[in-house]
């Protein structure tokens, strides 16, 4: 399997597994996951995989300047938000551990953490959104 082909499974998994457990848990807690990742549509995993997701430049999101750096305000959204993706995380190990094991035994590569952070700093860095 190529590395493309090993992210896309991830990514699915993510939005297929990970996300709705994520939204289960936070509606539980009465926390907000609003702006934490777009709406996902559909896809297909393989060799022609893809994803088809919301489109957020409808949502007044839009790409920033790549050499442009992050203002205070956005920093500390950035952490913020990072912080509740892994407190999702534990918080779903904790809450339903069977769930938490079937979605990282599923992962081609264990990478949920890092890509949460990534995810985050994706959507805080390189693209401007509404606060």
């Amino acid at each position: 399997m190529h590395n493309s082909e090993l992210q896309f499974h991830n990514e699915i998994l993510w939005y297929k597994e990970v996300v709705p457990a994520y939204e289960a848990l936070a509606a539980r807690f009465e926390l907000s996951v609003a702006h934490l990742w777009p709406k996902f549509y559909a896809s297909v995993d393989g060799e022609l995989a893809a994803i088809v997701m919301q489109d957020l430049s409808r949502e007044d999101f839009g790409l920033a300047q790549p050499a442009t750096t992050l203002s205070l305000e956005h920093a500390q959204i950035a952490i913020r938000k990072i912080g509740l993706l892994h407190a999702l995380g534990y918080a779903l190990q904790s809450h339903d551990k069977l769930k938490g094991q079937k979605i990282i035994q599923t992962l081609k590569v264990f990478f949920l953490i890092i890509f949460c952070d990534i995810w985050c700093l994706y959507f805080c860095y390189f693209l401007s959104f509404r606060i």
